[in-house]
This record gives C-alpha cells, structure tokens and sequence, in this order.
C-alpha cells in the first residue's frame, strides 16, 4: 500500500498531468510498482546478521572461541564420555553443541 503526504501526493498529480490522457493509467501503474517494490522489505545482507549474532551474544555475555581440535579424536572422546550418541559423530554442529554444554556445566560446577 502507498502512502503519501499532501506534499508527494501533489508532486504525483502534476508529474500525471506531464502525461497523455491515454498514457497516465499506464503510467501511474508503473510508477506503483516502482514505488511498492522500493518500498519493499529486504532480505538483511549475510554481514549484516552475522553482527546482529554478535551483538545478541555479547549482551548475553556469551563469547565464541576458536578451538583447534582432531574432529575424530573429540568425536571419540565424547562418545566415550557419553556426551555425544555415537551415531551423530559426523555431525559438526552436535560435537559443536556437546562441546558447548559440557564447557556450561563445567563453568556452572566452579560458580
């Protein structure tokens, strides 16, 4: 839906009048369009939510750490350990997860 001032409605009449009488359907309907799909929202930029999750984690105080590690040996580990199923030790984001809560409790247990 458009929404005009008095201002810009005034502008959008007399830009009509420029017109001819047979055009300016036409090219009303074209200048909507435009206008609409200016006004359109957009999807964020990748960068842009990469800094939204950073900001959210910071205000959550949480940090994010580089952790160089065998991918094999960890998985092993916490399958061990029983932090992992044995069945997701190829899946990054759960040896990620599992990680991530075994370092939670771990932090909780010396509070």
């Amino acid at each position: 839906m458009l929404s005009f001032n008095d201002a810009g409605l005034a502008h959008l009449f007399i830009a009509a009048t420029s017109c001819a009488p047979e055009a300016r359907s036409r090219w009303l309907k074209l200048v909507a369009e435009r206008l609409e799909a200016a006004a359109a929202p957009r999807t964020p930029a990748p960068a842009t939510l990469r800094q939204r999750h950073h900001r959210a984690r910071r205000q959550r105080g949480e940090i994010v750490l580089r952790v160089h590690v065998n991918e094999t040996d960890l998985a092993a580990a916490l399958a061990g350990s029983g932090a992992l199923p044995a069945v997701s030790n190829d899946d990054r984001r759960r040896l990620e997860e599992a990680v991530s809560e075994l370092l939670r409790d771990w932090c909780a247990a010396w509070r």
